[in-house]
Formats: structure tokens, sequence, C-alpha cells
């Protein structure tokens, strides 16, 4: 992120930050173990009827755990960075991650996108994530208890919309540990400022936002995917119903203007 994001956390009191990097499985093999040959259903990672349950890894690892204090505020640097596969990030608490997220899930707040950050923080309650995707996350926490960062019910949004993939997986778990007088009495955990009112300085300027007068035309971009076994490649892939071609281009602009 350029600026002075890290400045302007710890300014507010927020110092516990933690990378949050959601990865594809990987294969290798073990030495004096049993091995067999890695097919290439295994490559797809539970994208077709026939895949193994492959969970994703948060960290390298299989469900890690964060561990914060009672209102501490949590900076996850999240990053997707799967090949294909999309991934939602809800927060729940611990056994009501089956209820849905609109009556359940624990909000969360977005503070900065692809590394553009935003002037104010903007408050959900879930998100989805494709691969290259990266979020600041800001997370906090009134009650002590487990809580787990859920991943589900994106099913059929994957490569040839197969049914029941990927798999719903809790990526993460996050202990919130009560603040006992002792820390209380020397360390305050909570912000300085309550997230919703953290301002921070924004990755573009008031002058470089586009503005209404700058928008000169609009256009439509239609993404589709055909499945003619008899047709090379497979599948096929359109834009605007013609097929896919690096060297084509389709819409052009001059120098300043808005599309």
């Amino acid at each position: 992120v350029d600026g002075p994001l890290e400045e302007e956390l710890e300014s507010y009191g927020v110092t516990n930050t933690q990378e949050f990097v959601i990865w594809d499985p990987a294969f290798k093999a073990v030495e004096n173990k049993t091995t067999h040959n890695i097919e290439v259903d295994e490559f797809l990672l539970g994208q077709t009827t026939l895949s193994k349950i492959h969970p994703f890894l948060v960290n390298g690892e299989i469900n890690p755990n964060f561990d914060v204090k009672v209102n501490e505020v949590l900076h996850l640097r999240a990053l997707c960075a799967t090949v294909e596969n999309e991934n939602t990030f809800i927060v729940y608490p611990q056994g009501e991650e089956t209820k849905h997220w609109s009556k359940a899930a624990i909000p969360f707040y977005i503070i900065g996108s692809d590394g553009v950050m935003y002037k104010k923080p903007k408050k959900k309650n879930i998100m989805v994530m494709s691969g290259g995707q990266r979020e600041e996350i800001l997370l906090q926490f009134d009650k002590p208890g487990v809580y787990v960062i859920s991943q589900q019910g994106i099913q059929g949004m994957q490569f040839f919309d197969m049914t029941g993939h990927p798999h719903d997986q809790t990526l993460a778990t996050i202990t919130v540990h009560e603040v006992t007088k002792d820390e209380n009495e020397t360390e305050e955990e909570a912000p300085t400022t309550p997230i919703e009112e953290m301002v921070f300085t924004p990755g573009y300027t008031e002058e470089e936002s586009i503005q209404p007068e700058n928008i000169v035309g609009s256009e439509t971009i239609v993404f589709s995917m055909g499945a003619n076994f008899d047709q090379v490649p497979f599948p096929q892939y359109y834009v605007n119903g013609k097929p896919f071609d690096p060297n084509q281009i389709d819409f052009h602009a001059q120098p300043g203007e808005a599309r």
C-alpha cells in the first residue's frame, strides 16, 4: 500500500497486523512415505465431481488461529492467492456458521483494496475474493470467545460450473481473550478512535477522481463460455459473442476520457 497506512493505524492504536494469505493446496513428495502419481483431477483442486476434498490453506496452514483481546483491533492484510477458485470471507461466532450471514455474521471493515486506500472504512458482513485480490481488513470483537472465518455458499461458481465446489470450510479461527485487570491497567487494547470514525489518506486525491463530465460514453462487455466438445480449444471463451483474441481491440479512448 502506498502512503502512510502503518503510521495512521498506529496513531489510532492499531498495532496488531497479520498476514492472511489464502492458498490453493500444494503437493510435495514426502521422504520415506508411500507416494502415488498426481493425476489431472488433483490439479483441478476440487473443481470437478471426481475431486477429492482439498481444503484451502491460510498462511500455509489448515485453519490457523489468530489471538486478540476484547476490543483490540485486528488488521488483516488479506490476499486471495488462488489460481482460479473464489473464496468468501465471513466471520461467525463458532457454532453459528451454519446460519445465514445476514443474521449471524460479525461485521468487519475494509479500509483499502488492491493497494488503494479508502478515506473512510467500509462496513461489510460478507466479501467474495477472487485470485489476486487484496484487501485491508479491520476486525474488532467486544466479547471473548472463539470466532471463525468461513468460506461457504459459492458452490457452482467455479470452473465448468461444477456443483458442490469449492467445498465449505473454516479458513481460520480467531480466539478473543478477556482483558484481565492487570493488563487493562498497563495497556489499553481499544483503539483511540472508533473504527467508523477513522480517516485514512486515500489512494487518489479529489482532483484525480473521475467527474461526471469526464465520462464520454459507456460500453458493454459480456464474457461467456462455450462447451462444444468437438471444437478446440475447449472450453471456448467469448467476448461480446466473438471468440477471445488477445490481439483484438474492440474499444478505443482518448487520453483523459473516461468510459
